[in-house]
This record gives structure tokens, sequence and C-alpha cells, in this order.
């Protein structure tokens, strides 16, 4: 089934409303990595430092974590 426009701006003004902070801040933090790997910038050495965050330390923060976007945009 295929949304028609009005029900595809409904959703998105839903998600908005509810998420929209919170992804656009996830989009933010994990835009230079993207940037990367689309670009073709990325080299054998580079390392991200967010690379560096483990699935541990996500776990430990439940979705929509202030504190958890604070972790990726200090690591980027």
């Amino acid at each position: 089934m295929t949304p028609t426009d009005t029900e595809y701006t409904e959703f998105v003004g839903i998600l908005d409303k509810s998420q929209g902070d919170l992804l656009r801040g996830l989009a933010r933090a994990v835009l230079p990595a993207v940037q990367a790997l689309t670009l073709g910038d990325v080299h054998e050495q580079r390392l991200f430092d967010m690379e560096k965050i483990t699935v541990n330390d996500i776990a430990k923060y439940p979705k929509g974590s202030l504190a958890f976007l604070g972790l990726i945009n200090e690591a980027v």
C-alpha cells in the first residue's frame, strides 16, 4: 500500500512533532561519517570517534536520550 501525498504529509508532521528534534540531532551527529562514505573521502587509516562507541555504551541509554545524543555529538 502506497500512502497518498496527504497521508505522507500527515505522517511526516506527526513524526516531526513526536521525534523531530531527536532525529535532527542524530542526523547532525552522523553527518560527517555519512558524507565521507558518500563522497568517497574515507581513508583506510581514518577512524571516526563515534566508531569507538561500543554497543554496551549505546545500550545504556533509552530511545530519545539527550545524554546519548550528547555522547554522539561529543564523539564527532
